[in-house]
């Protein structure tokens, strides 16, 4: 599996999920990647910032060295085990929910999502669901789209409730305030009575601040506390900086993050909590068979594969560059 991106990934989905089957991986060195990949022992990481050399390179050494792809494998599988399965970062945000409220008791805690319910968030929420126990922390969802991941929520048994309406963008304040009369407004009211028809501890918005100006400000008008994640790291805007001063946390997905933020908020208040991956059957144990008929790939093949959103960023020139080098070499 190559995640080639040329963005600074937070931490890539795509990578945690192909590690977990047991793939071996080749990974950017940008973002949070090398905090999720050790160089060489349970995958490789590359420098792209000078073309995509290294990563043929990459490739071509693992498609000559059989042995060298088992022990990555292997060695990723063991590495989601032991640091990224689910259920322990379910436990730190149920602990960190606590924390804020300084007490033991169960909690009740609104989870605002933003997002389209097929990204990486909306996917992330759903497995921090399925490991929260929750007759310590009791769920209430709030979002925007009923789509993708959200029915899947709703098969846990979570209450969720839909808002409808787009997501807040940075744009200019004229079109921020015509935003937020139509849709913000809105929101936050039916927050507010969200809160208190369900007697909520925490609100946690699951998105940047930008698109949850609503959460913040139903949380403040009942006087909730806020966690908010910062899943995306970039500088934050003003009006960023100035809700964000009301987040009792905020919670980032990488060390790399926790400390870049350091230089808006104190570093005592951001919290670095990995995201969770579904620990799936390992690789050789799913139906690759099936898929293989379905691509008309021979059964002998050795496949690599890239994964993600067709966006400028995601390194699909690099990868077609040096699939291009490998070709030509073997």
């Amino acid at each position: 599996l190559v995640v080639p991106s040329l963005v600074e990934e937070a931490f890539s989905r795509t990578l945690r999920e192909g590690m977990a089957t047991g793939l071996a991986v080749v990974a950017a060195r940008r973002g949070g990647m090398p905090e999720a990949v050790t160089d060489g022992k349970d995958g490789l990481l590359v420098d792209l910032d000078t073309g995509s050399t290294p990563l043929a390179d990459a490739l071509v050494r693992l498609a000559e060295h059989e042995a060298l792809r088992e022990q990555l494998g292997r060695a990723a599988r063991k590495t989601m085990e032991e640091r990224f399965d689910c259920s322990n970062a379910a436990q730190r945000l149920g602990d960190l929910y606590r924390k804020v409220l300084e007490r033991p008791k169960p909690t009740r805690v609104l989870i605002v999502e933003s997002g389209t319910g097929y990204g990486g968030s909306g996917r992330s929420l759903y497995q921090l669901l399925k490991g929260l126990d929750q007759a310590r922390v009791r769920s209430i969802v709030a979002v925007h789209h009923a789509e993708g991941a959200v029915d899947d929520i709703r098969r846990l048994g979570i209450p969720v409730h839909v808002f409808g309406g787009p997501s807040a963008k940075a744009g200019g304040h004229g079109r921020l305030l015509v935003r937020w009369l139509r849709w913000e407004l809105p929101r936050t009211l039916r927050l507010v009575r969200l809160i208190h028809r369900h007697q909520v501890d925490v609100v946690h918005l699951n998105n940047d601040i930008y698109s949850n100006v609503a959460g913040f400000l139903a949380a403040r008008l009942t006087g909730r506390r806020v966690v908010c994640h910062l899943r995306l790291t970039r500088a934050p805007t003003r009006l960023e900086r100035w809700l964000g001063r009301w987040a009792a946390a905020k919670v980032v997905l990488t060390d790399e993050a926790r400390e870049f933020y350091r230089r808006w908020w104190p570093q005592d208040r951001v919290e670095r909590v990995f995201n969770g991956v579904e620990l799936l059957p390992p690789a050789g144990g799913t139906d690759g068979g099936r898929l293989r008929e379905t691509l008309r790939i021979p059964a002998g093949a050795r496949v690599v594969g890239l994964i993600a959103r067709c966006v400028p960023g995601k390194g699909y020139e690099e990868f077609l560059r040096a699939a291009a080098r490998v070709r030509a070499s073997m």
